[in-house]
């Protein structure tokens, strides 16, 4: 939940959520890479939805937040190569635990765990995130 501006909204007090939804439209590629298609005169991966979500616990005010976060995707056409339709769509989520460390108002720091789960047509892991945010 955000307000107007994009900062988290309170559910209570110590409480937040948040979640960002995207749409993924890829346009056909002309020159794909010859690595990965030798004889492919064009490519287009499919669409897709994905989103990113979070619900986080305030134990430091205004300083660090611990929580649980994670992300899901779902590829929605199939890919394409030479015009023809490729079998097996993507499908992910990925689930776990996150904190954030406001240092000061204009810097962030992130850590977050995924573990995936309904995986489908893609690599199955653990997967870590460290991620650094400056306002400027």
């Amino acid at each position: 939940l955000q307000d107007l501006s994009g900062k988290p909204t309170a559910m209570a007090p110590q409480w937040t959520a948040s979640t960002r939804i995207h749409y993924l439209y890829n346009f056909e590629n002309d020159d794909p890479s010859n690595r990965l298609y030798p004889t492919a005169d064009d490519v287009q991966p499919g669409q897709a939805i994905h989103a990113n979500f979070a619900v986080a616990y305030e134990l430091v005010p205004q300083k660090f937040r611990v929580g649980l976060n994670g992300y899901y995707l779902e590829q929605i056409t199939k890919s394409k190569v030479d015009g023809n339709k490729m079998p097996g769509e993507e499908k992910v989520l990925g689930i776990g635990p996150g904190c954030v460390w406001h240092v000061n108002p204009d810097n962030h720091v992130f850590v977050n765990l995924y573990f995936e789960t309904e995986v489908e047509n893609r690599p199955e892991g653990v997967r870590g995130q460290v991620r650094w945010t400056h306002h400027f």
